[in-house]
């Protein structure tokens, strides 16, 4: 997934930061060596296979995970979990030399139905797909359960990620001090520091790797590890669930092994060759602009997002992130959240509108009256830091990995020209984009492979590449362009909706990669799913005639609704502030039976007849101020509601 902290694009002000936007926990295995998975799948498409899939890769050392990494996984869904790790060339041009470990986690099925084995990457470069696979597994989405029954998932770290040899240059301390740079120096002394950080990377990676070792983490070389483990485990054809930078790597695979290929899911596509760098930051920082303009809207109109009270929205971002570069805001242990942090956690918020949106909007608020804690968790979240002040490695591991694969764009052809036009095409994420940034090495003294080659695929197995209309990551021209790219067994699946990647919140897209991965069915061409946002459930004509409140003010928080554990595709939200706190509820409830509604047994829900069908209406208080103790990060919105009064939150069956 990429994600930019600013406009620039000079590495230590502005490094290309590759994110998975998914909690992750480090972990290892350990277990007893085979000499290859004793599950084969008979080949689902034929016409896919060639003399080289036939044959068995490298053993597989399959065992039991480490506990960490089975955190909050259900047991049942544990005891059908194990870890493994292959021995592989650390260069496929020297097949008897040095070799490099590559870790996996499977979630085998038990369904007499298997198809084979499914392999995820989640993006980056530097996401984990271990961790990856047990994100599914602990909230799997509703769309994708055919495919996780069907197959053995499988989640792999590459090669320098996680538990396969993490690439660490820097120690943790001085990666703080990357993340919290000055991203607008105004002395010669403020540049010095950040070239000096820049150096010290460098070296830093060059002294610990080498030049080959850096460089043996290319895209290739991990494309060539898939294509080892689908022959350990006995797969004729490679099915693939790929997102963001994930994608790419499935369209390297196709393009080496174009008869090894069965079905490959690829959401949220990014493609990264044949751009300069004016071009790719252009693409890049406009989708980060127009997703932040959806923003900006739904802040100025709803009442949970806690920064849209009173002024302009956009003219207060602006404000306060001029107020961040001379006076950051205070965060907790001395840290402080200047104006680096500030865009770092507008950028990573909009890469989720479930929570990220209101989580911005928090954020903003607590940074304006000085408190910037939320500011800089936002931005941890980013940039891999956890709570104890150790970094997982992914960012380390992003620009090493993209310089090693040739797919850091070369400089703009007119830097001067290309800088003014982007500052005015992305005056938010634009604005200290300047002449030198589009014309220096990203990669500085890292090593840079060759310029990584088109992507193109001539086999016969269907291929679904999935962009979003308002992603800020990955811009639907990408998706476009990789899918034009990949020929005509490549079909385009447009998501109108917000935030990066779709397969895992959009349930139209789950049911399109399940469909193709599991029956080998094919999107239609033109296929559009709309976000899940515009598929809830609106609040039927029948809700007018509820009981009301003297001076309640009625909104619709459906947005709150899937925080709260409620589903508004099926059931319409609303609530009623009022002033009124203590009796308000037993008289409610008083006024429903009054006029006719029946309470269930839980003592929750009450039923009447409307129309023919049976209505039903959840009743209760929703605790605002044990919200705001529980989450943080919604306090602010929470606070501002409590202004208001107290509220009553109406969950009733709603109109489609």
């Amino acid at each position: 997934m990429v994600f930019s902290r600013a406009g620039s694009t000079k590495r230590a002000r502005g490094l290309a930061v590759i994110v998975v936007v998914t909690a992750v926990l480090l972990s290892g295995c350990t277990g007893r060596r085979e000499r290859a998975d004793d599950r084969r799948s008979e080949p689902a498409n034929a016409a896919s296979s060639t003399a080289e899939v036939s044959e068995i890769g490298a053993p597989i050392a399959w065992g039991r995970c480490q506990k960490p990494l089975l955190a909050d996984v259900d047991a049942s869904v544990a005891a059908s979990v194990d870890c493994g790790t292959i021995e592989l060339p650390s260069s496929y041009a020297r097949a008897d030399g040095p070799t490099v470990t590559v870790a996996m986690a499977r979630h085998r099925t038990t369904s007499a139905k298997r198809i084979g084995s499914l392999l995820i990457n989640p993006g980056g470069p530097g996401g984990s797909g271990r961790e990856f696979l047990f994100t599914l597994l602990k909230e799997p989405p509703a769309g994708l359960a055919t495919v996780i029954d069907r197959f053995d998932v499988i989640g792999f770290d590459p090669r320098g990620v996680g538990a396969s040899g993490q690439i660490r240059c820097l120690p943790d301390k001085e990666l703080d001090a990357i993340f919290t740079l000055d991203i607008t120096p105004e002395s010669p002394e403020e540049e010095a520091a950040s070239d000096a950080l820049d150096d010290a990377f460098d070296k830093g990676c060059l002294t610990t790797y080498g030049n080959n070792g850096l460089l043996a983490l290319n895209t290739e070389n991990v494309a060539r590890d898939m294509n080892e483990i689908r022959r350990s485990v006995g797969d004729r054809g490679l099915n693939f669930l790929g997102v963001s930078y994930g994608t790419y790597l499935g369209a390297v695979y196709a393009t080496l092994f174009p008869g090894a290929v069965r079905a490959l899911v690829l959401d949220g596509a990014y493609d990264p060759t044949g751009q300069d760098r004016a071009t790719q930051s252009e693409i890049s920082l406009g989708g980060r602009e127009d997703a932040f303009k959806n923003w900006e809207t739904w802040c100025a109109t709803s009442l949970l997002c806690a920064f849209g009270e009173g002024a302009d929205v956009d003219a207060r971002w602006l404000a306060l992130r001029t107020k961040l570069d001379t006076t950051p805001a205070k965060g907790r242990n001395g840290r402080e959240a200047n104006q680096g942090v500030f865009m770092a956690a507008t950028g990573i918020s909009l890469y989720n509108r479930e929570y990220g949106w209101i989580a911005l909007g928090s954020a903003l608020k607590a940074a304006e009256e000085g408190d910037g804690e939320l500011l800089l968790q936002l931005a941890d979240s980013a940039f891999g830091r956890r709570k104890d002040g150790t970094y997982d490695g992914r960012i380390q591991a992003s620009g090493v990995i993209s310089c090693a694969s040739g797919i850091s764009p070369p400089p703009a052809p007119d830097p001067l020209d290309a800088a003014r036009r982007i500052r005015a095409s992305s005056p938010h994420f634009a604005i200290d984009v300047k002449e030198s940034d589009l014309a220096d090495s990203t990669c500085g003294k890292l090593p840079e492979g060759p310029p990584a080659p088109a992507i193109s695929y001539r086999g016969s197995a269907q291929v679904l590449v999935v962009g979003g209309a308002n992603d800020p990551a990955t811009p639907f021209v990408w998706a476009t362009k990789m899918a034009n790219a990949l020929g005509p067994n490549a079909r385009l699946l447009r998501f109108e909706g917000e935030g990066h990647g779709a397969v895992l919140d959009s349930p139209c897209v789950a049911a399109h990669a399940a469909s193709l991965l599991v029956d080998l069915r094919q999107v239609p061409t033109g296929a559009t799913c709309v976000a899940p946002e515009a598929q809830r459930a609106s609040v039927p004509g029948w809700f007018a005639a509820l009981p009301s409140i003297p001076g309640a003010v009625d909104a619709d928080v459906s947005d709150l609704a899937p925080l709260l554990g409620f589903d508004p595709s099926r059931q319409a939200v609303v609530m009623k502030v009022t002033t009124r706190d203590r009796s308000v509820v037993s008289g409610l409830v008083t006024e429903f039976r009054r006029r006719g509604w029946v309470e269930s047994s839980d003592g929750a829900t009450l039923r009447l007849e409307v129309d023919g069908e049976i209505r039903r209406v959840v009743v209760g208080q929703l605790d605002l101020r044990r919200l705001a103790r529980l989450e943080p990060m919604m306090a602010p919105m929470a606070r501002r509601l409590l202004k208001i009064g107290a509220s009553i939150v109406f969950i009733g069956d709603g109109e489609r």
